[in-house]
Parts: C-alpha cells; structure tokens; sequence
C-alpha cells in the first residue's frame, strides 16, 4: 500500500502504536516477572531489614531497548505528521495525484522491520569491538546533525534514524545469518552473545 497509495508517513504513525503496544507490554511483563531470589536492605539507624524481589535483568534489559526506540520514533513523528494532514486534505478534495518520494519503499523498510522484531520479543546482541565503536560513532553523529541542523533540515532526520534502524536490523540478523552459514566463529565478533536470554534464545514472549 505504501508504494501504491498511502504515504510511508502514514505507515510510520502505525509503526509508532505498534511500538507503544509493545514498550506496554514489556513493561507490564518487566514488573510482573519476578526471580526467585531477593535483595535485602540493612538499616544501620533503626537495625531492620527489607527484602525486595529481584527483578528479571533480561525483561527489563528488553523494556529499556523497546523504550529508548520508541522516544526515538516519536522525536521523529513531528516531521511526518504535517504530510500526513496535506495528504487527508487532498482525499478530502478528491486530489490523487501521488508524490512519487512519499511511496518510497526503502523510507519506510527498516522501520518495519526493527519495530517487527521486537513485537516478537528479541532483544539485540551484545555488541563487541569495533562494532561497538561504529554503533557509537552513528548515534553520535545521529545526535551532532540533529543539534547543528535539525531546525533547518528536519526533514533529512527521519531518513538518517531509518539508517540507525536499518543498522539495528543488521545486528539483529547477522549472526544468524552467520550460524546458518557455517561461521559460528566470527558470530562473537559480530554481534556476541545476547545476555543470557532464557530458553529459546530470547526474552520471554510477549502475552
């Protein structure tokens, strides 16, 4: 629909409920998912102690990761949403003569898909070295552009943070990728280990 009729910026809107359905649920999974030890605080003032439940490090580590894509999705949805008012004012008029660069499919993709794999509750890899270093210098030049020209060229935002997401699904899938092809021992260089997901290989799934 998006290289027909719709505009991505419209699919973009859809994206973002999707991932505030999801940073919702992780989080209702996170509080309500409890390990079977605790953490016990001493007062040394009034010499008592309170215990509280340990919570589950993988299922929060996977709220924070929904969490921080979905700011990062809605600091960008500002920019869509003036296209997607001119484009229901032209249904309205009966104007259908589409914008060939509002049907880009490569503008939309990655979003789809990073916002996809994490509806299904996979967390990305442990990053090692030097891929850890080219995932830092893209958000800090992600972050520089947005501070020198993101009043000026709002517009190219969304299409460097569809770079960041396309990187994201990069990271996700390469050392599977990489296990299907037979190179188990580059996977760690890759991506690394993920911190040890439970069971299947990923965070506990969604309800």
């Amino acid at each position: 629909m998006v290289a027909t009729i719709i505009p991505y910026q419209f699919a973009y809107l859809v994206l973002c409920l999707v991932q505030l359905a999801t940073s919702v649920r992780a989080l209702r999974l996170a509080q309500e998912t409890v390990s079977p030890g605790s953490i016990t605080f001493h007062s040394s003032a009034h010499e008592k102690s309170d215990t509280f439940p340990q919570r589950s490090g993988n299922n929060y580590n996977f709220y924070n990761y929904v969490h921080s894509l979905l700011i990062l999705m809605l600091w960008i949805l500002p920019i869509n949403l003036p296209v997607l008012v001119v484009w229901v004012h032209n249904l309205a008029v009966h104007w259908l003569t589409p914008f060939s660069s509002h049907h880009n499919i490569l503008s939309i993709m990655p979003y789809i898909l990073i916002v996809e794999t994490m509806s299904t509750g996979h967390i990305i890899p442990r990053l090692q070295s030097p891929w850890r270093l080219v995932n830092n210098i893209m958000l800090f030049a992600l972050g520089l552009y947005a501070a020198v020209y993101g009043v000026s060229y709002a517009y190219v935002l969304h299409h460097l943070v569809n770079g960041v997401c396309a990187w994201l699904v990069i990271v996700h899938f390469a050392p599977l990728l990489m296990k299907r092809g037979g190179f188990e021992g580059q996977q760690r260089g890759v991506g690394g280990n993920p911190p040890t997901p439970p069971g299947d290989g990923h965070v506990k799934k969604i309800p």
